[in-house]
């Protein structure tokens, strides 16, 4: 099984125990990884271009070889998103609104990007 919206990408041994009468028995043993996934990798873009406006301009370029925010299931990507930022080793100094602004600075990020997202749904509708 693999996992995202974890620190480190890594594989991890699991052991279930059960302790009954003074008794330690292992019931089951299992290995899973936590791996990065395209989410992770457009929450890093978005922390690493927070101080370029025109990164954020046109949707249809938030893109790399490990990420394509037009490929994104829309309906998930908030959760998905929060998830992968808060993670995210981003510095205490870092915020989108520069360094004297309130906290808030992950809630900040999803603002930005679902505006543009919205800004991008209804000039396609219309």
């Amino acid at each position: 099984m693999t996992f995202t919206a974890h620190g480190e990408a890594e594989k991890v041994q699991v052991t279930l125990f059960s302790y009954y009468n003074n008794d330690i028995c292992a019931l089951v043993n299992s290995s899973f990884v936590f791996d990065h996934d395209p989410t992770y990798y457009l929450a890093c873009f978005l922390v690493e271009s927070v101080y370029n406006v025109a990164s954020l301009e046109d949707v249809e370029l938030i893109r790399s070889d490990k990420f394509d925010l037009g490929e994104e299931d829309l309906e998930t990507l908030d959760q998905r998103l929060y998830l992968a930022l808060r993670y995210l080793e981003i510095p205490d100094w870092w915020h989108l609104l520069g360094p004297n602004s309130p906290a808030g600075r992950i809630i900040s990020i999803l603002t930005l990007v679902q505006y543009n997202l919205i800004e991008t749904y209804f000039a396609l509708s219309f």
